[in-house]
């Protein structure tokens, strides 16, 4: 088994804090994918960080445009409207329409269910028929519960190897999530690692679904 493959992703941005992170990534010649939200891509700012990432050789993936669970989630239409605007914002901004996908929450959440019973098995079957590959992770960095660098690097440092393939859920609007990338990364290359970026030729990895 090969389990020294990584998958470094980033979910939520472009943020104040993506450019620290790509000044990381760059320092190491790793490359991420970064799953991206659309509200921010409405400023300058927002703009240049998205055209930044692909200049500098990452992988863009459409998350949502808002991340509004309680509006994506309230019905099928109301998701692939807020997915689409999104992806005209990208295709608009940068030419390229991606391929890749992940869901806000994951397919794994429950909180979709307060919104819409079973509405999760209809937008996985939609995403699928509409030429989109979603990914969910295997290693949840518990960057959302922590703002603690070492608790986040340790933990993930920690999962590593003991998966095919190591998908690691990250966010860049974490500021001590991306100050614990050099860790992670360090430790990986110190012990032979090969960090990937995800495309649709990449292991799918999908979580159950709970609707």
């Amino acid at each position: 088994m090969n389990n020294k493959n990584i998958y470094l992703t980033f979910d939520d941005g472009p943020s104040i804090y993506t450019n620290e992170l790509l000044d990381i990534l760059k320092k190491y010649n790793v490359k991420a994918t970064f799953f991206i939200n659309g509200y921010n891509l409405d400023t300058e700012k927002g703009q240049k960080t998205l055209q930044r990432i692909l200049d500098e050789g990452h992988t863009i993936g459409l998350h949502t445009n808002s991340h509004d669970y309680s509006y994506i989630y309230a019905s099928v239409d109301n998701f692939l409207n807020d997915l689409k605007l999104l992806e005209k914002k990208v295709i608009d901004l940068t030419g390229i329409k991606p391929e890749i996908f992940r869901f806000p929450g994951g397919s794994s959440n429950t909180i979709s269910k307060n919104y819409k019973i079973g509405v999760m098995t209809e937008l996985v079957e939609i995403i699928n028929s509409l030429g989109f590959f979603y990914f969910d992770w295997n290693i949840n960095s518990l960057d959302i519960y922590f703002n603690d660098v070492t608790i986040i690097a340790k933990y993930v440092i920690s999962k590593l190897g003991k998966f095919e393939d190591n998908i690691i859920l990250q966010h860049d609007t974490k500021p001590e999530s991306i100050k614990a990338v050099p860790l992670i990364i360090e430790h990986a290359l110190n012990h032979d690692f090969t960090f990937k970026t995800l495309n649709s030729q990449s292991p799918s990895i999908h979580h159950n679904i709970y609707n």
